[in-house]
């Protein structure tokens, strides 16, 4: 397979010539084999294996790789690869200290490349804080939006604030009287449609002494109605007000020169304007959303998972929303998060080179800033946090590689060499053209729908339950689709039959035909084929059935 991609491996060819490589793969995959022997040895007087048996044959049926061929397994392993590769490339994750400490996070900034990078000349280095996404509520996380932890947002925000200036630390020792907002740096907060979380934002760049400088700005983020409405309407009560309209804090040194950009989704729309909307929000698609059991949510959460003080902000119809929840049960990893679209045009809008998550609960910025080729940085809740988000934007991206709506991620190739993922997905479109029509042998008369393959009965019923052609049926006419023993779809010839229908593939047959006698084994097909060669008419002696 090395050889056939033209990517010859380098540790089989470096001894020599290429058959002493392949000799090597041979004698090695012979010793696996030998040591992997006994242990497929199974000794049915053993109780102990008798009882591991079947749970060996069910990690097998879980296992997607266990049931494919080689080829399958290699082409699944290089785009499980490829993804990989990709996504090393852009994230970084880190976890949160446990105790939230401002100088432990500086030290950790400091020490990403990807953190520290100058960006590219007219393009920035973004700090993120979503209040959307900055924890959740033990009881009615659908309504409530989350508590504001305005202890981690001082720390966090303010070590993002200090790691970026080069001066606060060129002595090795922090000095505040130096310190000033990176002017290749933005910082956006998202309020979570608490307008009072505006000031404790902006407080986080006030010093004892002084005020830094700045430039402060606020985007406006108008949510579609009915896309609004689907999420909550079947959460909260009909008689509430809502409110569609989020304000985002940006802050920067000095007054933002954006290089005018259109959006990627809304039309007529640019960053030139404090404005982007209506956004829509996506429905909840189990088969697409990061969705985790209840027990599995607060390992990721950890800490974030408090209590919200106070009544709801919207008024709960407790005859639509279940009282108890589950530990078992699924529900999305974030209830009120943004979508991949929102993010892409954040980071497409004010160009971005690289972004630091601060609240990273989902995967979602994640996939934006992969698509569009920016360094991500996390931090993360808990370890649990990071190994449950790597693991979802492994399976995202390599999902991605094969959707063509993706067009930064999409890959024909890949679609061509993973063709095996989707088979088992789609399923047989069942035949809606009139059988063909030609005389069978008689038999027994039977009245009923002619099934299909699987059994389902097919759209029109035939007369007899075999069609044209099929061995041992009355003649009969063929309404429907692909009878069980009857002529298909396609009006194939019979296998007996005198006059065979012939069709095209819509289903209708065409004019039977007179045929010879049909050749039922390898030894009938091998005479007629000596008859034919030796110069005898075939025809002349089988000309009736």
């Amino acid at each position: 397979n090395c050889v056939k991609m033209a990517k010859p491996a380098v540790d089989a060819l470096k001894h020599g010539t290429l058959a002493t490589g392949l000799q090597a793969v041979h004698d090695a995959a012979h010793q696996i084999l030998q040591e992997e022997l006994p242990m497929q040895i199974v000794v049915e007087d053993d109780p102990a294996q008798q009882q591991a048996a079947p749970d060996a044959a069910q990690s097998a049926e879980d296992d997607p790789m266990a049931v494919l061929d080689e080829e399958s397994r290699e082409a699944m392993a290089r785009w499980q690869a490829a993804a990989a590769s990709r996504i090393r490339s852009c994230v970084e994750l880190m976890v949160r200290p446990p105790k939230i400490s401002q100088d432990d996070m500086i030290v950790m900034l400091q020490q990403s490349s990807a953190f520290m990078q100058k960006p590219p000349e007219h393009h920035f280095n973004l700090v993120v804080y979503d209040g959307k996404t900055e924890g959740e509520s033990k009881t009615q996380p659908a309504i409530r939006m989350p508590a504001n932890r305005q202890t981690y947002m001082a720390a966090s925000v303010g070590a993002a604030l200090r790691a970026g200036c080069t001066e606060y630390l060129a002595s090795g020792v922090p000095d505040e009287d130096v310190l000033e907002i990176d002017p290749d740096r933005i910082f956006l907060f998202f309020d979570a449609f608490k307008r009072d979380n505006h000031s404790v934002f902006e407080k986080i760049f006030n010093l004892p002494d002084r005020k830094l400088q700045r430039h402060r700005r606020l985007l406006y983020i108008s949510y579609e109605e009915s896309t609004f409405l689907r999420r909550t309407r079947a959460r909260v009560s009909n008689w509430v007000d809502m409110d569609i309209v989020e304000q985002a804090v940006i802050i920067s040194r000095d007054a933002l020169k954006l290089q005018p950009r259109q959006r990627l989704k809304y039309e007529n729309s640019s960053n030139r304007f404090n404005h982007i909307g209506p956004v829509t929000l996506e429905a909840r698609d189990p088969a697409k959303d990061w969705n985790l059991t209840l027990a599995e949510k607060k390992e990721l959460l950890g800490d974030t998972l408090r209590e919200q003080g106070g009544k709801s902000a919207m008024q709960v119809d407790t005859e639509v929303v279940p009282q108890k929840r589950a530990a078992t049960d699924l529900e999305p990893v974030s209830w009120h998060s943004n979508s991949v679209d929102f993010w892409k045009e954040m980071l497409h809008g004010y160009l971005a080179s690289s972004v630091l998550d601060l609240t990273p609960q989902n995967d979602n910025l994640a996939v934006a800033a992969i698509q569009l080729n920016v360094k991500y940085i996390a931090i993360c809740n808990t370890p649990a946090h990071v190994e449950m988000l790597q693991k979802r934007l492994q399976d995202r991206i390599f999902e991605l590689q094969r959707d063509p709506t993706c067009e930064n991620l999409y890959n024909a190739v890949a679609v061509s060499e993973l063709d095996f993922l989707a088979q088992g997905d789609e399923a047989v479109p069942a035949t809606k053209g009139k059988g063909g029509k030609g005389k069978g042998k008689r038999g027994s008369k039977s009245k009923g729908k002619a099934k299909t393959d699987d059994g389902q009965p097919s759209e029109g019923g035939g007369q007899g339950a075999a069609g044209a052609g099929a061995k041992g049926g009355r003649a009969g006419k063929s309404a429907g689709g692909a009878g069980a023993s009857g002529a298909g779809a396609t009006g194939g010839k019979g296998t007996t039959g005198g006059k065979d229908a012939t069709g095209g593939t819509d289903g209708k047959g065409g004019k039977g035909r007179k045929g010879g006698k049909t050749a039922s084994s390898s030894a009938d097909l091998a005479a007629l084929l000596k008859q034919i060669t030796s110069g005898q008419d075939a025809g002349e002696e089988c000309e009736e059935d």
